[in-house]
């Protein structure tokens, strides 16, 4: 056996539970801990910064027997007492592991149950892991293992008593009493006393068998099972009995009562009688069986032998045998079949006032048999109607519930489901219960707030009478007769509601309560709270703050709140120019749109005005935005007047030092050797004398040949060139303006229909039908610029187009897209 103390200087845990699982509760033994340290065989050295801990080793049977599950646990504790390990712990039998590894629980324990060790001296190791924060300890402890215990469980003659020259077997079947030990083998040896009569072999039930005949008188019969192997040896014994049949008996047997109940006792008398007086009176032993099980052994007293018992239920076949004596045989009497029935039973039931709660009850129910010989067992149910209440197991008969009952009359009926002993019983109780009267208030976070705002309404619901339960249930939140919310009260009796959904105005707040099992309900005074509209924002945009006439511009209008929690207000949206209403527009998420084409050339005041649907949310209106329109470029008549507008600054729109330089590259080389400042400098000190062209705007060329008497004045020097005669007369006599990026002949070239019409006289040119036309179809002006790909290579150009900001991308070009270096032709490859 281990030595219940420690097996080493190192301290044990007090804290440290010991299971009592083992059957053999005087091994249990708590085995030392081992530390975590340098001052330690086999333990793994500390990683740095990790923690000492101590295994405490624990086996419920340091010596055990073969077979037997052995329970083994080991606790991990931080050796300063601080924190809990985690992690798992692995054990081993020397070097071979047992099972896997075991986690630790919360108390820093991990068990294993082992029911496989082998006959022997085994040294138990039981391996901590370590975790993040603790280092790892072990254990070595021996744990012993004996061969396996066994016993005789079968040990039994075919005949007891018999007589002389009677053939008589004995079983006997050995048994491991712990169960993982398997079935024992090797033989059994049979004694009569100290006379060995045979040794007889297990079979593979671990059972021997043995038939032979013994002489007149007693004989005591041993059984000795030697031990093999795994398994110690065992002994068991038996008197048999064997007669000397010298006369006959007469046997006689009586029973009290037939049938009788549960728990009513049942007499039987045997009595024994010589049919040779002379030969005296039997003596010996009568056994009483019921089947084959035993009752009792009773001697026999002046012939008569007397066994009271009570019986199970059901039916028995009650066997008398008597043993016989040196003078009469053995005699077996046939079977009685002796009936127990169940007993009947009555049930009452009282309602007893529960002094803490007035509509609770307690029923207390007595479940008693008739015959009064015990006490009925099991669970009493009580219901009201189809409604089980609950159940109750009986103690000593008494079975007690205590329920809850709404107010008003209630008939209660008990069932007692019945037992071996006893039938079902059924029994009913009527009960008044009287309600209590509730009290309720409610408060309100704000009396006054703005729509959107959280508002938080509580409502308290007390007893009307001290001294009793807290109602529960449900508490129901109205504005008005409108339900708000359905609430819950908690442990205390409170219930609260959190909205911020409430509509501007007055409202009037009222909590009703339900009532539950104990209570009535009751509904709040009400509370006025009044909702202010919240303040709101609207904000004005334009697509494109100038715009060209005739074209649609997006105006949106978003408006919104000073609180999320509100949401997105909801209305209308009206559009105004100055005073002149361009529309109304509902608000969709919060925003509105307008397509606005109609807007005259010229300088716009916009404004918008949110007005609400619901009142929840102040009207508003926004800030003034400009909005400018322009007449569209490619309109001869209208880019004359913008013309007109620029006045004096006219050379500004009409000349592009970028188009001046890349086209008059002995300009560019002046520019750059410092000749001239700029390609400006130059045009109005030279270009314009020479008839250069200023821009892809004007075509100097082209403006003389459209013009014949602008073209006979130049030549006689009363203008310098076609753009002295258009800023100084032109411009104001609507002359007509050409592009020099497109090309009449190449236009005409490349579209036969449109050279037909101008044949037929339908478009003067083909600029004429260019600018109607063309343009908007997508068709080229020159074969220095391709519609198509200008749109492909510049997106924002093309949705530009699609919203009708321009007609083309050629318009874009000419006023925009060429000065921010835009390419008009797709470059040709290197």
């Amino acid at each position: 056996m281990i030595a219940s103390k420690p097996l080493s200087n190192a301290p044990l845990d007090p804290s440290v539970v010991i299971p009592t699982k083992s059957p053999l509760n005087t091994s249990i033994n708590k085995v030392s801990p081992v530390l975590t340290s340098t001052n330690f065989n086999n333990i793994t050295p500390l990683a740095a910064g990790a923690k000492s801990t101590f295994t405490y080793p624990y086996t419920s049977a340091p010596e055990a027997f073969f077979g037997q599950n052995i329970f083994f646990s080991a606790t991990i504790k931080a050796a300063d007492g601080k924190g809990n390990p985690t992690g798992t712990v692995s054990l081993f039998d020397g070097d071979k592991q047992l099972g896997d590894p075991a986690k630790l629980n919360s108390d820093g324990t991990a068990t294993f149950n082992i029911a496989n060790l082998t006959i022997g001296t085994h040294m138990i190791k039981q391996a901590y892991s370590g975790d993040d924060t603790f280092a790892t300890s072990n254990n070595t402890f021996p744990e012993i293992v004996n061969p396996a215990r066994t016993n005789i469980t079968i040990n039994s003659s075919t005949t007891n008593p018999a007589t002389v020259g009677q053939n008589i077997t004995f079983t006997n079947k050995v048994n491991a009493i712990d169960a993982g030990a398997g079935t024992p083998t090797g033989a059994v040896t049979f004694y009569d006393g100290n006379n060995k009569l045979q040794d007889v072999t297990l079979d593979n039930q671990g059972v021997a068998t043995f038939t032979t005949t013994l002489g007149v008188g007693k004989h005591n019969i041993r059984e000795v099972y030697t031990g093999v192997g795994n398994f110690q040896s065992s002994e068991t014994a038996l008197d048999q009995t064997i007669n000397n049949p010298l006369s006959g008996i007469k046997f006689d047997n009586a029973i009290s009562a037939n049938p009788v109940v549960v728990g009513q006792a049942v007499t039987f008398t045997s009595t024994i009688t010589a049919t040779d007086p002379n030969l005296g009176k039997p003596t010996g032993k009568v056994s009483f069986y019921d089947g084959d099980t035993l009752l009792k052994d009773v001697d026999l007293q002046d012939g008569v032998a007397t066994y009271s018992t009570t019986l199970g239920l059901g039916t028995h076949s009650i066997k008398e045998i008597y043993s016989g004596d040196n003078n009469f045989a053995s005699v077996t009497t046939d079977p009685i079949v002796e009936t127990i029935n169940k007993d009947s039973a009555k049930i009452t039931t009282t309602a007893l006032p529960d002094t803490s709660n007035p509509t609770s009850i307690i029923l207390k129910t007595t479940v008693a048999g008739n015959a009064g010989v015990a006490n009925p067992t099991g669970v009493v149910s009580f219901f009201e109607g189809d409604k089980k209440l609950g159940e109750a197991n009986l103690d000593q008969g008494v079975a007690s519930l205590k329920i809850n009952l709404t107010p008003g009359k209630h008939t209660i009926t008990e069932v007692y489901a019945g037992d071996n002993s006893f039938n079902t019983a059924n029994g009913t109780l009527d009960a008044t219960i009287n309600a209590n009267n509730a009290a309720i208030t409610t408060t309100s976070s704000a009396a006054t707030s703005t729509y959107g705002q959280n508002i938080t309404f509580i409502s308290t619901v007390t007893p009307g009478t001290t001294g009793i339960s807290t109602p529960t249930g449900k508490v129901n939140f109205f504005d008005g007769d409108t339900l708000l919310s359905e609430g819950t009260l908690d442990a205390k009796g409170v219930a609260s509601f959190t909205t911020n959904k409430l509509s501007t105005g007055k409202r009037n707040i009222k909590a009703v309560y339900a009532g539950d099992n104990n209570f009535l309900t009751i509904t709040s005074t009400p509370l006025n709270e009044t909702i202010n509209p919240i303040s709101t924002v609207i904000t004005a945009t334009t697509s494109n703050p100038t715009a060209i006439a005739g074209r649609n511009i997006l105006f949106t209008s978003t408006v919104t709140n000073n609180s999320n929690s509100a949401g997105n207000p909801t209305g209308t949206v009206t559009l105004f120019d100055g005073t002149n209403k361009l529309g109304t527009a509902d608000l969709k998420n919060g925003i509105a749109t307008f397509n606005i084409a109609n807007l005259g050339v010229g300088k716009h005041n916009i404004t918008q005005t949110y007005t609400s649907s619901d009142g929840n949310f102040n009207n508003s209106t926004s800030a003034a935005i400009g909005e400018t329109v322009v007449q569209g470029v490619f309109n001869i008549e209208n880019y004359l007047n913008l013309l007109v507008d620029k006045g004096s600054n006219l050379i500004d729109l009409l000349f592009d030092e970028k188009y001046y330089l890349a086209n008059n590259a002995d300009v560019a080389a002046a520019v750059a050797k410092g000749q001239v400042k700029s390609g400006l400098d130059h045009f109005l000190k030279y270009g314009e004398a020479e008839g250069r062209d200023p821009s892809i705007i004007f075509s100097n060329s082209l403006y003389l040949i459209e013009n014949p008497d602008v073209a006979t004045a130049v030549n006689k020097k009363q203008f310098n060139s076609g753009l002295d005669h258009f800023q100084k007369n032109g411009l104001y006599e609507r002359r007509d303006l050409r592009m020099l990026n497109f090309d009449e002949g190449w236009y005409l070239a490349s579209n036969p229909d449109v050279k037909a019409a101008v044949d037929k006289g339908q478009y003067r040119y083909g600029y004429e039908h260019y600018l109607k036309f063309g343009q908007q179809e997508g068709r080229n002006p020159s074969p220095d610029f391709d519609e198509a790909y200008y749109l492909a290579n510049n997106p924002d150009v093309k949705a530009a187009v699609a919203q009708g900001t321009y007609q083309s991308g050629f318009e874009h070009f000419a006023v925009t897209g060429r000065s921010e270096g835009r390419g008009g032709v797709a470059p040709i490859p290197a």
